[in-house]
């Protein structure tokens, strides 16, 4: 996908060509480099990991479904041990996504459909199957 970004106060203003007609999607500055920064670290991150951000995405993506809420509490524990690297950008990832509007999760999605289009799919049918559409 093609993206024109024109830059706003406090905003940056991006037209993301899709289709035809484009989708309009209006992302922060610091939520396009939130982004680029957690595209950095999925660069990184070998199977396990990426299968944990797929496990954690699909629950964020599908929140209030008892699929969410079931890994959210897997999460939870008492660690006799400092948090790795990884859990630590799993909690800022946590931070950023938060405060994302909805056309900012939109553009981060775009960006990893363009990083690995094959994760973005195997996201697609894990969020199908969480809602039973699967």
């Amino acid at each position: 996908m093609a993206r024109q970004c024109k830059a706003s106060p406090g905003r940056q203003h991006c037209k993301m060509a899709g289709d035809a007609e484009g989708v309009m999607v209006y992302v922060s500055f610091v939520a396009m480099q939130q982004t680029r920064c957690i595209m950095h670290w999925f660069n990184g991150w070998n199977t396990a990991q990426r299968e944990r951000f797929l496990r954690d995405l699909v629950a964020k993506a599908c929140a209030g479904h008892p699929f969410s809420l079931l890994d959210g509490l897997s999460s939870l524990g008492v660690a006799d041990h400092p948090p790795s690297i990884f859990e630590c950008q799993l909690r800022l990832w946590t931070q950023w996504f938060d405060e994302w509007s909805g056309d900012e999760f939109l553009s981060f999605l775009v960006a990893l459909e363009k990083q690995d289009p094959a994760f973005v799919l195997e996201l697609s049918a894990t969020a199908a199957q969480a809602f039973g559409e699967a």
